[in-house]
């Protein structure tokens, strides 16, 4: 491999990056500002692909980002995330069986990979087919304990089966990791109130309620 080649790389990668942040930052124009002279210098570059994706899933634009994390995926099949992002476009779109297709295409790829599962757990939960949910939730948090949406949605099957002991302490523990999260305040608060713990609930649902009116949609 070149000394240019590698300093093209480089390249690519350090604009990848700044554009992830800029839509982190929600700096929209400018990171479709690098993007373009980006992608027009290196127009193949799947990742530059990927990244414009993910700037238009950013801005709801959901019909573009499919669109783009196809292309993206015609220039590297083998992107896992890619996928993930695609499948969550789908799923926002109410398009499950697309979601559930592109998870499955991850898991072909990568048969550990705790995201996919915990994806495809909630849309089973979502559809009421709870032990197939339990189950995949289940797998996912054996590959990754500490996978967000695995343990959230282990905790919601904990607390629509009545074990509202684990369920509690789930939603604690994941209060303590991420306490700006009003989604899991709210949760904690739900099983609180199921354990007649009626002070402690109405404290985490005044945490929730104030978190949520802080935060963007996507932080909750």
């Amino acid at each position: 491999m070149t000394e240019a080649h590698n300093q093209a790389l480089n390249r690519l990668d350090i604009s990848f990056a700044l554009v992830e942040e800029l839509i982190h930052s929600r700096n929209y124009e400018q990171a479709h500002s690098v993007l373009t002279l980006a992608i027009a210098a290196h127009p193949n570059a799947p990742s530059l692909r990927e990244a414009l994706a993910d700037l238009f899933a950013a801005q709801h634009q959901r019909h573009d980002a499919v669109k783009t994390y196809q292309e993206c995926l015609q220039l590297n099949r083998g992107s896992v995330s890619a996928r993930l992002a695609l499948a969550r476009v789908y799923e926002e779109m109410g398009q499950t069986e697309n979601a559930r297709a592109a998870l499955a295409e991850v898991l072909k790829l990568s048969p550990k990979n705790a995201e996919a599962e915990a994806q495809l757990g909630r849309l089973a939960f979502e559809a009421g087919n709870e032990e197939e949910a339990l189950s995949l939730v289940s797998r996912a948090l054996t590959h990754d304990p500490n996978d967000l949406l695995a343990n959230e949605y282990h905790a919601k099957l904990q607390l629509r089966s009545g074990q509202l002991s684990g369920a509690r302490q789930t939603l604690e523990r994941l209060v303590r990791l991420h306490p700006q999260s009003s989604r899991f305040h709210f949760l904690l608060g739900r099983v609180l109130a199921r354990l007649n713990y009626s002070a402690e609930a109405e404290r985490e649902f005044q945490l929730a309620k104030g978190l949520a009116l802080k935060h963007s949609p996507e932080e909750r």
